[in-house]
């Protein structure tokens, strides 16, 4: 066996190791900065570019990111699970800029707001990694 297959095997079983909990942070994560995203994507073609309506697309793309139960979804297969979590990290490292730059026009404040996104985001991650599992 080489030296990939053996890095990938333990990056696998590490993954495979995680609780619901943990995993599941990041496929919710992943669903709270793309769903609204991906509506005010919509909501921008569609032709409107109010500020208005992407921040009502913003806020329904939140709530329904909010209800959907991600503990689910989780694959049970270590090389799917795998897969799926560096899909998810790159997705988090960029889908908040993209959110902040459809949100607001002014560049000022697309900043500000891609600031506010990924501290919410660092915030969230740490207070998954300090609070216990619940269930």
């Amino acid at each position: 066996m080489n030296i990939i297959n053996k890095l990938f095997d333990g990056y696998c079983a590490w993954i495979s190791g995680w609780t619901p909990a943990h995993f599941g942070f990041f496929l919710q994560a992943v669903l709270l900065f793309s769903l609204p995203t991906l509506l005010c994507i919509l909501a921008f073609r569609c032709g409107s570019r109010s500020v208005f309506v992407q921040m009502l697309a913003f806020v329904v793309g939140l709530l329904l990111a909010a209800s959907i139960q991600v503990e689910k979804l989780i694959p049970k297969h270590g090389p799917l699970k795998a897969s799926i979590f560096m899909v998810c990290v790159v997705l988090l490292v960029f889908v908040p800029s993209i959110l902040s730059r459809l949100i607001t026009p002014q560049l000022g404040k697309q900043r500000k707001l891609q600031t506010l996104f990924y501290g919410i985001l660092t915030f969230l991650f740490l207070l998954n990694l300090i609070v216990k599992d619940q269930s």
